[in-house]
């Protein structure tokens, strides 16, 4: 018995064939885990931080007579980290809490999630800088972004591409709460950099 390919069938078969090798070149590697920091196998720069819900490796700053507290959760209604207020200025970088010495590139897209809820309601700034002794600055376009916080447990995801040339010793998230006032629950934070 003979089989005869015509060159359509050999056409077909050779689309076919590219297809599952572009399709197996590009599926996902596994993520392996080490200390709180997951990196990806596949050969790029694609990076998850977690932020630890150790209030220790955060950096809590009060300054100018604000004065803020920072303790850990039960990981359940009081999330993994909690910030409360006692004395605020109405200036909000004046209470900041944040996680520091992170790098990122120029052009790097990083993405924030974590869920949070506010008892009272209040709308609070998250941002991210760059820089070190000499002070620090904005990365993203907007300086950073108004968040409306509820009594009730919410998911909250923000994406930008960071802008300046230098960017080692970063902070991401900076949750600011100068103006605030009563107690912000966090959990489950991470840092995505692509």
């Amino acid at each position: 018995m003979n089989i005869i390919i015509k060159p359509l069938g050999i056409a077909c078969i050779v689309i076919i064939v590219i297809g599952l090798s572009i399709a197996a070149f590009r599926r996902p590697q596994a993520a392996v885990e080490t200390s709180g920091v997951v990196a990806s196998a596949a050969p790029t720069a694609h990076q998850i931080l977690v932020a630890p819900a150790d209030p220790a490796k955060w950096t809590l700053e009060a300054v100018n007579g604000a004065k803020a507290t920072l303790s850990k959760g039960d990981g359940g209604d009081t999330g993994d980290l909690q910030l409360s207020v006692q004395k605020k200025t109405g200036v909000d970088w004046n209470v900041t809490l944040y996680r520091g010495g992170l790098t990122f590139k120029d052009g790097d897209t990083v993405t924030i999630r974590y869920k949070a809820r506010a008892v009272p309601a209040q709308t609070l700034k998250i941002w991210a800088a760059t820089g070190g002794a000499a002070g620090y600055h904005e990365i993203w376009k907007d300086w950073g972004m108004q968040v409306n916080y509820t009594p009730q447990w919410q998911d909250y995801s923000f994406t930008f591409k960071a802008m300046k040339p230098a960017l080692n010793d970063s902070r991401a998230p900076v949750f600011s709460m100068g103006n605030g006032s009563g107690t912000l629950y966090l959990k489950d934070v991470s840092v995505e950099v692509k």
